[in-house]
């Protein structure tokens, strides 16, 4: 389960991530929008190793966008695409 916050005070959002199998949330990923564009950046654990990732929303229109999951294997000099979706609203009966 993922639960977007925005902090008005900070005029930051954060994506928080839940999972049955672990029975936690997991440390959220924080960050804003600049010029249309969000990228809310913290780390995950891979292999047992702590590594920086990124997940960014582009190109935002009222009915889609593009977003986009990267990590970063040495530190955040490189990043690595891990997914990317084109995302479109469907109303109900169209």
């Amino acid at each position: 389960m993922t639960i977007f916050l925005y902090d008005p005070a900070a005029r930051q959002w954060s994506m928080n991530f839940a999972s049955s199998a672990v029975g936690k949330f997991a440390q959220p990923m924080v960050g804003s929008f600049v010029s249309g564009t969000g990228t809310l950046s913290g780390t995950d654990t891979i292999d047992g190793r702590a590594i920086p990732v990124r997940a960014v929303w582009s190109n935002v229109t009222p009915t889609t966008h593009q977003y986009q999951e990267l990590y970063s294997a040495d530190g955040g000099r490189t990043w690595e695409v891990a997914f990317t979706a084109t995302k479109t609203l469907v109303r109900g009966g169209e």
